[in-house]
Parts: C-alpha cells; sequence; structure tokens
C-alpha cells in the first residue's frame, strides 16, 4: 500500500500563500478586491488560521492590506508607488551594473541575449514576455555577486509585475524594438566591460520603462496578448 506524508500546519500555510500570491502576480485577484478569510479557507478545505497567516505575510509584502473592521484588499498601483519602485530599481540595476560591467562570463553574455530576442517574438504572449524580461533584468543582479542586492531585487518584483500584468497597454507591441534596442545596450556594454555605457544605459531603460508603466497605470486598457 502507497504511504502518504502527512502535511504540516507549515506545510498547509506555505501552500495556501502560494496559492494566493500567484493568484495575485497574476490580477486573478485583482487590485482593490476584498479577500474573504471564511470563503477562502472553505475553497481551499483548509482552516481560516494559514489563510490569516498567508495574508499576514502578504501584507509584509505590501500586496494586500488589512483593514481591522473593514477587511482585507489587494493592494491597488498608483503611479506613485510605480515611481517609488522604479527608482529604488534604478539604484540597485544601476549598482548591479557597476558589480558586473567586464565579469560576465560568455555563458551569461549568450543567455542574455538569447533572453532579449526571444521576449520580442511576434507571436509571444504578454505574460511570457514579462517572465523573461524579468529573467533578463534578474540575471544582471546575480552577475554582479551582491546577495544582499539580488534580495532587495527580488522583494521589489512582485510589485513590478501586479503593474505590468495589471495595467497593460493594448499596444504595448509597438515599444518592443524601443525596449529590445536599450536591452541590447546594455548588454554590449557589459560584456566589453563599459561600465560608465552600462550604467547609462540601464538608467536610461529602467527610467523610459516607468513612464510607460505609469502611462498603463492611468490609462489601464486590456490586452489580448
Amino acid at each position: 500500500m502507497a504511504e502518504f506524508q502527512t502535511l504540516t500546519t507549515r506545510g498547509v500555510a506555505e501552500e495556501v500563500y502560494d496559492i494566493l500570491r500567484d493568484k495575485i502576480l497574476s490580477c486573478e485577484l485583482a487590485p482593490g478586491q476584498r479577500l474573504d478569510v471564511a470563503q477562502i479557507s472553505i475553497q481551499l478545505s483548509v482552516s481560516r488560521t494559514p489563510v490569516k497567516d498567508a495574508l499576514q505575510r502578504l501584507s509584509v509584502q505590501d500586496l494586500v492590506e488589512i483593514h481591522p473592521r473593514r477587511g482585507t484588499f489587494v493592494s491597488k498601483i498608483t503611479p506613485e508607488d510605480v515611481r517609488e519602485t522604479f527608482e529604488v530599481r534604478e539604484a540597485l540595476e544601476v549598482k548591479a551594473c557597476d558589480l558586473a560591467a567586464g565579469k560576465l562570463k560568455p555563458e551569461t553574455i549568450e543567455k542574455l541575449r538569447g533572453l532579449n530576442q526571444r521576449m520580442f517574438a511576434p507571436d509571444l504572449r504578454f505574460g511570457d514576455h514579462v517572465v523573461l524580461d524579468s529573467e533578463l533584468h534578474r540575471t544582471i543582479i546575480e552577475s554582479a555577486g551582491n546577495q544582499r542586492l539580488l534580495k532587495m531585487y527580488s522583494e521589489l518584483k512582485a510589485h513590478v509585475q501586479i503593474a505590468r500584468v495589471h495595467y497593460r497597454s493594448t499596444n504595448w507591441r509597438t515599444h518592443n524594438k524601443t525596449t529590445a534596442s536599450e536591452h541590447l545596450s546594455v548588454i554590449d556594454a557589459l560584456s566589453e566591460g563599459r561600465g560608465e555605457d552600462a550604467r547609462g544605459a540601464m538608467q536610461t531603460h529602467i527610467r523610459n520603462s516607468m513612464q510607460r508603466l505609469i502611462s498603463g497605470v492611468l490609462h489601464p486598457s486590456v490586452d489580448s496578448a
């Protein structure tokens, strides 16, 4: 007879957290939506305790807002949220360029070029585009060799992804050539050890991305891609 491992309380809590986080990041749970603890616990067939624990963790990450007597809601995204997030992101990624310039292995450079090419394929869906873009930037951060910097970047990524997925323009593909060129400028400068050029290229790219995203927040629309 097959044996099954007993699911621990910690295991349940982690699973509930992962499920809720994924639904928030994919905007299946949309910004501003109210989250009912009792309903979630029934749908997941768990007690309320792991649901409450998961929501507390998500609150620390600013993914949900808990208001006593009013309820728990998925955090909304505002232009100010985007601006502040991208200002921190700029500081981290520009510093990463300082640390990584001239130190990238040939296979890392090849990976970056491959990601940049794949993320702009004509038949690529928006969600896959976001994943590839995130991997490209994370690879640059990892190449800096600073674990604290990587941790800070990882904590920012969730908020950026929410904004990108929920507030996206129907004409996001029109920016593809510009974004691809910006990425390539960063990759070329890093691979050739031109730290100052890499810094400038990354700064330009992040600031342009911030402006496009803020525009998307102010003028949200549904994208079928």
